[in-house]
């Protein structure tokens, strides 16, 4: 029997966006980016989003996590607390996901 997926809504200016669980195609898209990533920085979720904000990647990580018009919105316009919110549902969707990508990726291993 198929698994029922959550989906997380927002209205960010004006457009309808959400996420709900990562598909395959996406965590490959994530190992792909957090392979940019200074792995030693990362060994925590605040360590994570300091790193792909240094390096400029939260747009690159929003556009694979966030479905809808996407290319509608200023990603960097965001309200902090919506971006806070969008961040704990992403890891309340996909449980234990820095734990599997420690696991497939060498640089986020370092963390």
């Amino acid at each position: 029997m198929a698994r029922e997926t959550t989906k997380h809504a927002y209205n960010i200016q004006g457009k309808k966006l959400w996420q709900v669980e990562l598909t395959i195609g996406q965590d490959i898209e994530l190992v792909t980016l957090f392979s940019k990533l200074d792995g030693d920085n990362m060994a925590d979720v605040p360590g994570l989003l300091t790193e792909l904000t240094k390096e400029g990647l939260i747009e690159q990580l929003f556009s694979i996590i966030l479905k809808g018009p996407i290319n509608e919105i200023d990603i960097l316009e965001i309200p902090n607390s919506i971006f806070e919110i969008i961040v704990t549902d992403f890891l309340a969707l996909n449980d234990g996901l820095l734990q599997k990508l420690r696991s497939i990726s060498p640089v986020v291993n370092k963390g």
